[in-house]
């Protein structure tokens, strides 16, 4: 039996009694989990394949963990074929193979991928939040706000870690769970930080982003980014003038930005002054670093 033979096969409980013999590709340490009886348990995620495909391989027995060597080479008997792949359990025989499988190099870097996949791609706040839930994404910003740690159940394990902190960068602002250990780092508002790997998740109709088990948070040099606003219209009150954009977006700006744009124009005859400019529009280019804003050029 080969594994593309197998993976099409039902999905179930029973173990399959056919044998699968699997090179060993990848694994990872293990891990604990909570089960439905509330006790805690190990698994050790891990990726194998043989000349047809490569699947993930979920060993439930701790005691079989040390046959999973990478590299090494294995017969299976008695798996459980499992919608993602396979589990591994106290059922599972495992005998070493007498010779090494050979594998295709696409087959290798395809499975090494489903454990190790390479960092999701960084968008910005608002791509991200576009994205389809559960899409994989990195995020870069600056920390605007954080709220108190709090310990929830999970999959039936309690007093899970979760902070609550809030990223913006030039597109948008979003909220970002914090998950587990990841709810201590160090980070505070003000920091401009990358967090790789997280997964967008919506509830009740808001798009928030929440840690992986990949995830990475890493402070990062502010950078300076350039974008075109296209102004139809402007309103000046007190130290800040709001702008409506032809997209029918908001923006707001320091009336000081405005001045030293405009240093033939007095202060209050700005808001008249630019309005007069939106004929019908007014495009300005604004050099951003993180969400502070350090010039407009008209």
């Amino acid at each position: 039996m080969d594994l593309s033979t197998l993976m099409k096969s039902v999905v179930g409980h029973s173990p399959y009694p056919k044998k699968v013999t699997v090179k060993v590709l990848c694994t990872d340490p293990a891990t604990t989990y909570v089960n439905d009886k509330k006790e805690r348990r190990e698994l050790m995620n891990t990726v194998v394949a043989d000349s047809t495909k490569a699947v993930k391989c979920v060993v439930y027995d701790s005691k079989k963990s040390h046959r999973f060597a990478t590299g090494s080479t294995i017969i299976l008997r008695n798996i459980i074929r499992k919608p993602e792949g396979i589990a591994v359990t106290s059922a599972t025989v495992i005998f070493p193979a007498a010779k090494t499988l050979d594998l295709p190099p696409s087959i290798e870097k395809e499975g090494i991928a489903i454990l190790h996949p390479p960092p999701a791609d960084v968008k910005s706040v608002a791509e991200a939040l576009a994205s389809p839930t559960k899409t994989r994404v990195s995020v870069r910003g600056k920390i605007v706000q954080e709220e108190a740690t709090r310990y929830v159940t999970v999959k039936n394990e309690d007093n899970v870690k979760v902070k609550n902190i809030y990223l913006e960068d030039t597109t948008k602002k979003c909220k970002i769970a914090l998950w587990r250990d990841l709810a201590d780092q160090p980070v505070r508002p003000g920091d401009y930080v990358e967090l790789s790997d997280c997964i967008t998740n919506t509830f009740r109709n808001e798009v928030s982003l929440s840690t992986t088990s990949k995830t990475a948070i890493t402070k990062t040099e502010c950078p300076e980014e350039t974008v075109t606003w296209e102004i139809e219209s402007v309103c000046i009150e007190e130290s800040t003038a709001t702008m409506l954009l032809k997209d029918d977006r908001v923006v707001t700006a320091p009336i000081k930005s405005l001045l030293e744009a405009f240093p033939e124009c007095m202060e209050e005859d700005l808001e008249q002054y630019l309005v007069s400019m939106c004929n019908p529009t007014m495009v300005v280019k604004c050099k951003f670093k993180g969400s502070d804003l350090l010039s407009m050029k008209f």
